[in-house]
């Protein structure tokens, strides 16, 4: 099956299965537990490949709340990433993003790189807005969907945001690291803004549009990085003509996302895979911005204590 066969099935998997975990009123239906979060984890992947086995392909499913599930029973096999409810915090708030990331990549023996995939899609359910990119020729041919119709993903930056997730930042250092970061590139770029709604693969994706300047991951949560959640963004910017690398500049292209050997205790997967990420929509801010990164990157404390002694050394100086 061509690559952007396979991306037709995984939006129309997900315009079937998600409105079938849902009730009229639009809430997601509850499991036995009365936990909405683990109804949709638990039943979108089995969906999902019973959807794909119906339709010809099987599947190994690595997701966040069911690590590994097998749908084999077809002869044309592959390996998908799967977050089926991110932002369930969003969702419980009722104006943020949540949605489902998916990566499709070859079932072999041995190792699985990035440069590997075959699809991607990420769907944001609370715009109504699909992401979607599918391998070709030339690198790969990303389409957004947005509320049922099909536009160009938007080349035109449409305001000056950086993204800089602080969520789920247990310990100070990860929190003062995403501040340096966020600071560097605000310096680096000169007219920005801050925002922060902690919705990883979501916001990520929106780099491809231009409605995100720049993303910057710098926390190093296993957690929430990987292959379901940034992996999939990255590939739909880099084909969508942004870029998305680890932030010290390496292009995720040779990363490990899939061994059955070596990552046989992590169901199958490998979580130091987009552990970090700088994205951009043009390329000239991502060259300040990475030279910008690489300058704080090791020293964040220190540079954040110059620039509160600057800060200190400016309002002393103010009449």
């Amino acid at each position: 099956m061509l690559p952007n066969e396979i991306t037709d099935l995984l939006i129309t998997a997900e315009d079937k299965i998600t409105p079938s975990l849902r009730k009229h009123d639009g809430h997601v239906t509850s499991n036995e537990q009365g936990d909405v979060t683990l109804a949709i984890e638990d039943k979108y992947h089995h969906r999902l490949g019973q959807f794909l086995n119906a339709n010809s392909i099987g599947a190994t499913i690595i997701s966040e709340g069911k690590v590994i599930s097998d749908y084999k029973n077809c002869a044309e096999r592959y390996i998908l990433f799967l977050d089926p409810f991110e932002g369930s915090t969003n969702f419980f708030s009722g104006k943020l993003p949540y949605g489902v990331n998916i990566a499709v990549f070859p079932d072999r023996d041995g190792d699985i790189q990035v440069k590997d995939w075959i699809s991607a899609l990420i769907a944001d359910r609370h715009n109504g807005i699909k992401y979607s990119a599918s391998k070709s020729a030339d690198g790969g041919l990303v389409s957004v969907i947005e509320r049922g119709r099909l536009r160009k993903p938007n080349r035109d930056i449409t305001g000056p945001l950086i993204e800089v997730p602080l969520g789920y930042t247990k310990h100070d250092k990860e929190l003062f690291n995403q501040i340096a970061y966020y600071n560097s590139i605000k310096d680096a770029l000169g007219d920005n803004q801050f925002r922060s709604i902690d919705s990883t693969g979501i916001r990520l994706v929106d780099v491809v549009d231009g409605s995100t300047r720049v993303y910057v991951e710098g926390r190093n949560l296993k957690k929430l990085g990987g292959a379901w959640n940034i992996i999939p963004s990255a590939i739909i910017i880099n084909a969508g003509g942004g870029i998305a690398t680890r932030l010290d500049g390496t292009p995720f292209d040779e990363e490990i996302v899939w061994n059955r050997e070596s990552y046989k205790v992590n169901g199958g997967y490998n979580p130091d895979a987009g552990r970090d990420v700088l994205a951009c929509h043009k390329i000239s801010d991502y060259d300040l911005c990475l030279n910008a990164i690489s300058s704080v990157r090791g020293r964040e404390a220190e540079y954040l204590i110059a620039k509160i002694q600057q800060a200190n050394n400016k309002n002393c100086r103010s009449p």
